[in-house]
């Protein structure tokens, strides 16, 4: 799946199956023009035009459809684990609420989500600089085989921190679940790792749980001294 296939699936998948049904808020789109609590009608276009005029392929269409829709459905599984829930933690960076994943149950290390899962398509440099203008970066990942990847389904609401409770793990050729690195209580917020420089050098712009304890200990520290 390309990139404007899979942020067309994406930004029409998720405000059906989840903005409108579950949140209060709308989760962040790939088209900066998009408008929500409403048929998403150029999603539905890009997709036709591209993989069914130019492309001709429309069993490719009706299966990236189902497949990326499974994926959204599958949050409502008792069995998933996990619910996407809201957090206020980065409304200082972005002026509004974000996503973000809870569990729903305890899991202990090792525990594979497969449910939470996100399909990614690979970016050439220009289509990365794009995104980038666009400030639709947000889920750009990259990984050791792939290298720079747009990554996008309910999977991608699962947030950073520098001490997270879960990896990314792939799944074939074109899908990332997680794994957990450790136990995780029920209301406990599902994180990962986005990289050693994602959030600036060193990461010294990060804004996760973890950064900000360190903070706050840091700041105590000087303060009683």
């Amino acid at each position: 799946m390309d990139l404007q296939t899979l942020s067309s699936l994406d930004d029409l998948l998720s405000d059906v199956l989840l903005d409108g049904v579950h949140l209060w808020f709308q989760t962040h789109k790939m088209s900066k023009d998009y408008q929500p609590l409403c048929l998403p009608q150029e999603a539905i276009l890009r997709i036709i035009q591209k993989r069914v005029i130019i492309d001709r392929r429309v069993p490719d269409a009706v299966r990236e459809l189902l497949e990326h829709a499974r994926r959204y459905l599958n949050v409502y599984l008792p069995s998933a684990g996990f619910e996407i829930s809201q957090t206020d933690r980065y409304s200082a960076l972005t002026n509004k609420s974000e996503a973000c994943v809870i569990a729903t149950r305890v899991f202990e290390a090792g525990h594979e989500l497969r449910f939470c899962a996100g399909s990614i398509a690979n970016l050439t440099i220009q289509e990365e600089r794009d995104l980038e203008k666009k400030t639709s970066d947000f889920s750009v990942i990259r990984t050791s085989r792939r290298g720079t990847c747009l990554f996008l389904g309910p999977a991608r609401f699962v947030n950073h921190d520098c001490d997270p409770n879960c990896n990314f793990m792939p799944v074939g050729a074109d899908v990332i679940c997680f794994k957990t690195l450790k136990s995780i209580d029920v209301n406990e917020e599902i994180t990962t790792y986005y990289g050693d420089n994602y959030f600036g050098v060193g990461n010294q712009e990060c804004l996760c749980a973890t950064c900000e304890s360190l903070l706050y200990s840091t700041a105590t520290q000087k303060t009683t001294k």
